[in-house]
Protein backbone atom coordinates (compact mmCIF):
# COMPACT_ATOMS: atom_id res chain seq x y z
CA UNK A 1 0.00 0.00 0.00
CA UNK A 2 1.42 3.60 -0.64
CA UNK A 3 1.11 7.19 0.85
CA UNK A 4 -1.77 7.68 -1.06
CA UNK A 5 -3.70 4.97 -0.58
CA UNK A 6 -2.78 5.01 2.79
CA UNK A 7 -3.93 8.65 2.93
CA UNK A 8 -7.23 7.90 1.69
CA UNK A 9 -8.40 4.97 4.12
CA UNK A 10 -7.18 7.75 6.83
CA UNK A 11 -9.38 10.09 4.94
CA UNK A 12 -12.29 7.96 4.63
CA UNK A 13 -12.39 7.26 8.84
CA UNK A 14 -12.13 11.08 8.97
CA UNK A 15 -8.42 10.39 10.75
CA UNK A 16 -6.51 12.52 7.68
CA UNK A 17 -4.91 14.88 10.96
CA UNK A 18 -3.65 11.95 12.46
CA UNK A 19 -2.17 10.55 9.46
CA UNK A 20 -0.20 14.05 8.87
CA UNK A 21 1.04 14.03 12.46
CA UNK A 22 2.12 10.73 12.49
CA UNK A 23 3.64 10.20 9.11
CA UNK A 24 6.81 11.08 10.05
CA UNK A 25 6.55 7.33 12.29
CA UNK A 26 5.89 5.82 9.11
CA UNK A 27 8.42 7.70 7.15
CA UNK A 28 11.49 7.66 9.57
CA UNK A 29 13.41 4.74 7.35
CA UNK A 30 13.21 6.52 3.99
CA UNK A 31 14.18 10.03 6.13
CA UNK A 32 17.35 8.75 8.33
CA UNK A 33 18.50 6.53 5.99
CA UNK A 34 19.54 2.89 6.00
CA UNK A 35 22.60 2.87 8.47
CA UNK A 36 20.56 5.25 11.30
CA UNK A 37 17.25 3.54 10.40
CA UNK A 38 18.73 0.36 11.93
CA UNK A 39 19.90 1.24 14.72
CA UNK A 40 17.00 3.77 15.83
CA UNK A 41 13.26 3.81 15.97
CA UNK A 42 10.98 6.53 15.59
CA UNK A 43 8.06 6.14 18.52
CA UNK A 44 5.18 9.10 17.95
CA UNK A 45 5.08 12.85 17.02
CA UNK A 46 3.54 15.16 19.96
CA UNK A 47 3.42 19.16 19.70
CA UNK A 48 5.64 19.21 16.40
CA UNK A 49 8.28 17.10 18.39
CA UNK A 50 9.26 13.80 16.79
CA UNK A 51 10.31 11.37 19.86
CA UNK A 52 12.99 8.87 18.43
CA UNK A 53 14.71 5.90 20.44
CA UNK A 54 18.55 5.22 19.25
CA UNK A 55 20.26 1.82 20.44
CA UNK A 56 23.44 3.79 21.26
CA UNK A 57 24.86 7.51 22.42
CA UNK A 58 26.63 6.98 19.29
CA UNK A 59 23.68 6.84 16.83
CA UNK A 60 22.29 9.80 19.42
CA UNK A 61 25.33 11.83 18.55
CA UNK A 62 25.27 10.88 15.01
CA UNK A 63 21.04 11.80 15.16
CA UNK A 64 21.83 14.89 16.76
CA UNK A 65 24.21 15.96 13.90
CA UNK A 66 22.20 15.08 10.82
CA UNK A 67 18.67 15.90 12.37
CA UNK A 68 18.23 19.15 10.61
CA UNK A 69 17.94 17.22 6.75
CA UNK A 70 16.47 14.63 8.58
CA UNK A 71 13.83 17.28 9.94
CA UNK A 72 13.68 18.63 6.47
CA UNK A 73 13.34 15.33 4.88
CA UNK A 74 10.53 14.07 6.93
CA UNK A 75 8.62 17.37 5.92
CA UNK A 76 9.02 17.32 3.06
CA UNK A 77 7.86 14.05 2.13
CA UNK A 78 5.09 14.45 4.17
CA UNK A 79 4.08 17.65 2.17
CA UNK A 80 3.67 20.07 5.08
CA UNK A 81 5.27 21.00 8.40
CA UNK A 82 4.87 18.58 10.76
CA UNK A 83 8.08 17.91 12.58
CA UNK A 84 10.02 21.25 14.41
CA UNK A 85 12.33 18.98 16.64
CA UNK A 86 13.88 15.62 17.12
CA UNK A 87 14.16 14.12 20.66
CA UNK A 88 16.43 11.50 21.46
CA UNK A 89 16.10 8.74 23.91
CA UNK A 90 18.67 6.34 24.37
CA UNK A 91 17.78 2.92 24.84
CA UNK A 92 17.14 -0.42 22.80
CA UNK A 93 14.96 -0.62 20.02
CA UNK A 94 11.77 -1.90 20.88
CA UNK A 95 11.52 -1.04 24.20
CA UNK A 96 9.28 0.21 26.04
CA UNK A 97 8.91 3.95 26.80
CA UNK A 98 7.69 5.79 29.69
Amino acid sequence: MNKKEIEEVFRRLNLLQDFHRQAPVLLWSEAAGERLASSSEALYVKDGILHVRVESPSAGSELRLRSERIIDRLNGLVGRETVRRIKIEIGGKNEPSD
